[in-house]
């Protein structure tokens, strides 16, 4: 009778387990258990170092991008990072010149959590309306997705409120800088 309780505990407990491991593998890419638990928690992940891959490290400073169908440059100053659209829609970094008109996103990017403002542009009003978002990078960094509640404008050009939706800003490594 023991064996058959210490079995049947046995089979809970790892049961539990690959419940939890499928859970959060769906949910995060490879990570340990500790992580996965700590993740159920909200808690932040522990900063895991990059493996080399061979391709080239998107965090540089005047990276290309893709933005919804567009091509954007990526502008790094310390811990600021900043996203500029790039009219031109060339890969040639010594015709970017950060126009604030072109300012998509503005914020910090650490570990790779990303949190901001981001704009909207409004091409009836000719003008750009600030939101905040926030967001993760992943596959090594080559893709930042952001997402926040932008905001509506009205006939008169003011903001009216919020979206209930969240709108997603994603990014995607393009090139880097010659």
């Amino acid at each position: 009778m023991r064996e058959f309780a210490a079995i049947a505990l046995l089979a809970v407990v790892v049961g539990l387990i690959a419940v939890l491991f499928a859970w959060s593998g769906a949910t995060h890419e490879r990570r340990n258990t500790f992580t996965s638990l700590c993740w159920i928690r909200s808690c932040p992940p522990p900063a895991v170092a990059d493996e080399d891959d061979g391709r080239p490290h998107p965090m540089t400073d005047n990276s290309f991008w893709h933005y919804g169908g567009l091509l954007a440059y990526l502008r790094i100053e310390g811990a600021t990072r900043r996203f500029y659209r790039d009219p031109k829609q060339t890969l040639n970094d010594a015709e970017l010149d950060d126009d604030p008109d072109d300012l998509v996103f503005e914020g910090t990017g650490d570990h790779g959590y990303w949190h901001g403002m981001a704009q909207l542009f409004d091409r009836r009003c000719d003008s750009t309306y600030p939101y905040r978002v926030e967001g993760r990078s992943r596959d090594h960094d080559r893709i930042v997705a952001l997402t926040g509640h932008a905001p509506r404008i009205d006939d008169d050009c003011h903001v009216a409120g919020y979206n209930a939706a969240t709108n997603t800003l994603t990014f995607t490594f393009v090139a880097e800088a010659d």
